[in-house]
């Protein structure tokens, strides 16, 4: 289903904007040594997002993020050219919700302590550049708030808990800064897969910039096209997982939740435009999410066909996990269409 793929227009939005975002927020910050760092991350981030796109399809992205800054400096112009079509409304809601959920300053290499003191210099002016970009992208103000609490909300609920205003807050930049990761082991299992022949840091910062910024690359050599890259939830889809998003949901169970509220937040949005569309991107999703639940299934049964290590163990604990997340995924999609 193509439905949470980027073209190489939506790419260069999605990747352009939250740069700036970054950038504006560096020009506001007080502190001179953080102001430091704060370039310091960026930078990496920079880097590691060039790495991944070039890797993934070079031909089609030419371009690097400092472009795509320039670019973005007219999003109006911009976002018309990229979100026009059919499906123009369900890709301006996908990128737009990574955007809004976009949270910088997050681990790019094996230090997690070096950029662990920064945070957003002024949130209300943050949350004020949101309202901006949403009438660029052609939604009411009120939009980036929605999709966070609606994001919040949806976690709580796939993780099988009463709506509670804190956990759902703590779980939403539990997930978006991607503290629950074992980091080391999903750097190894994807970056030999989106960044072949890249080691080393500028590895590990390809494949945490990447994550951070909402995109996943699925697909591989056995895929018509190579390599594609999906966001808002898109990984999780049956059809979509490859290789690595598959061994992903072995070692973070949490990544399914965090996709499952994207794409539930996704499903949302569209409900409120285009039911038709609405309709179809939701029951497609059911789906194939639950062919998504089949493969769990069979992995797990595999795992439990071997002489348990605490390792495999602990593989066939996540898998469950990973099944109850998309599980409940699937509970708030269908109530959606009822």
């Amino acid at each position: 289903m193509d439905y949470f793929g980027l073209t190489r227009c939506q790419a260069m939005v999605m990747f352009g904007q939250q740069y700036l975002l970054v950038v504006s927020d560096i020009k506001r910050e007080p502190d001179y040594a953080k102001k430091a760092l704060k370039e310091k991350w960026l930078s990496q981030w920079k880097d590691g997002i060039d790495t991944f796109i070039n890797k993934i399809n070079k031909e089609a992205f030419t371009d690097d993020i400092s472009y795509l800054a320039k670019i973005t400096e007219s999003p109006m112009k911009f976002t018309d050219k990229c979100f026009s079509g059919e499906y123009g409304y369900l890709n301006r809601v996908k990128v737009f919700v990574e955007i809004v959920l976009f949270c910088p300053y997050y681990q790019l290499d094996d230090e997690p302590e070096k950029y662990k003191q920064l945070q957003i210099s002024d949130q209300e002016q943050w949350k004020q550049e949101l309202r901006v970009l949403a009438g660029y992208f052609k939604f009411s103000p009120n939009t980036p708030e929605r999709i966070k609490e609606n994001f919040k909300k949806a976690l709580a609920h796939i993780n099988g808990k009463q709506f509670n205003p804190f956990f759902a807050l703590v779980g939403a930049l539990f997930f978006v800064l991607l503290a629950p990761f074992a980091i080391p082991a999903i750097v190894a299992l994807l970056a030999p897969i989106i960044v072949p022949g890249v080691y080393g840091a500028a590895a590990y910062a390809a494949v945490m910039a990447a994550l951070g910024g909402g995109a996943v690359a699925v697909g591989g050599a056995g895929m018509a096209g190579g390599f594609a890259v999906v966001v808002a939830g898109g990984a999780i889809l049956g059809a979509a997982a490859g290789a690595g998003v598959s061994s992903l949901l072995k070692e973070s169970p949490e990544f399914v939740a965090s996709q499952g509220a994207k794409l539930i937040v996704v499903v949302k949005e569209l409900f409120l435009d285009d039911r038709v569309v609405a309709k179809k991107v939701a029951c497609d999703s059911i789906k194939q999410l639950r062919q998504s639940i089949r493969s769990v299934e069979d992995e797990a049964d595999d795992l439990r066909s071997k002489d348990m290590t605490d390792d495999l163990k602990r593989q066939v604990e996540n898998l469950n996990k990973t099944k109850k997340y998309l599980d409940g995924t699937i509970n708030q999609i269908e109530e959606l269409l009822e």
